[in-house]
């Protein structure tokens, strides 16, 4: 996440995180973590499921959202 009134880059990790939110900010990459995420595809094999994300990033995109700001 790039937060404009820091000028950095952050990890930010949360939970509720309609609660938490940080005004200001741009997501850069998002990885869902909730269960309805991985549940139906994944079970309990939550490591398996962030192995297989890594697969699928679009880093251009990733990218492209990082030199806008």
């Amino acid at each position: 996440m790039w937060i404009r009134k820091w000028n950095k880059l952050e990890i930010l990790q949360c939970e509720k995180h309609q609660n938490l939110t940080l005004w200001g900010c741009e997501p850069l990459l998002v990885l869902d973590m909730w269960e309805h995420s991985y549940y139906l595809q994944y079970k309990t094999k939550r490591p398996d499921y962030i192995s297989a994300f890594w697969y699928i990033v679009n880093w251009n995109e990733v990218n492209k959202r990082f030199l806008k700001i």
